[in-house]
């Protein structure tokens, strides 16, 4: 990994979206998933109060995001 950048793919979905692929990066026994700029702001994500729960599913993880308690 250098500087602050991650690798991705970008798929083709339709003809005006993009289906965004991320390799997760491993840091000691953690792994860490670089979210998409565009999707942050899409979504109206703030980093400093947001949290996401890790929710198994049977094909995949899914990112539920949660609103940090005060």
């Amino acid at each position: 990994m250098t500087g602050t950048t991650s690798d991705h793919i970008e798929v083709p979905k339709t003809d005006n979206e993009n289906r965004i692929f991320k390799q997760p990066y491993r840091i000691g026994d953690k792994i860490i998933i670089v979210l998409e700029e565009s999707l942050m702001k899409k979504l109206k994500i703030d980093d400093q109060t947001i949290w996401f729960e890790q929710i198994a599913q049977e094909n995949g993880i899914l990112l539920k995001i949660i609103k940090r308690l005060i």
